[in-house]
């Protein structure tokens, strides 16, 4: 007698529903302090952001003067300014105007605070 095998391929098909949000991709975090003392840590001044085309931060001693300025996304401050000249402890302004690859625009002021 022949055997004959029957072999079943079962194909199973499943469906999901994924319900999108709308996120915000691009953000914006500022320190207020930083010590550029060269012990490896807070040793400059970063904006920690995500998703940005475009920044400009200017940042100001207290007398008004523009001592540094950052020009470009993953740019950083080392407590010096554009010159090489080391600046002091001190309170400092910033001017942040920044856009996010999502449009969103971040155009705030505020303080850092420089502790060697």
């Amino acid at each position: 007698m022949k055997q004959t095998s029957l072999i079943l391929f079962l194909f199973l098909t499943a469906t999901f529903f994924v319900k999108a949000q709308s996120v915000d991709s691009s953000y914006v975090n500022i320190p207020n302090v930083f010590t550029p003392n060269a012990d490896g840590t807070n040793d400059i001044f970063l904006i920690d952001n995500d998703d940005l085309t475009e920044i400009s931060c200017s940042i100001y001693n207290r007398y008004g003067t523009k001592v540094y300025e950052i020009i470009r996304v993953k740019d950083f401050w080392d407590g010096y300014t554009t010159s090489g000249i080391l600046c002091s402890n001190g309170v400092y302004y910033y001017v942040l105007d920044a856009k996010g690859t999502d449009g969103k625009e971040y155009n705030t002021v505020g303080f850092i605070q420089l502790l060697r």
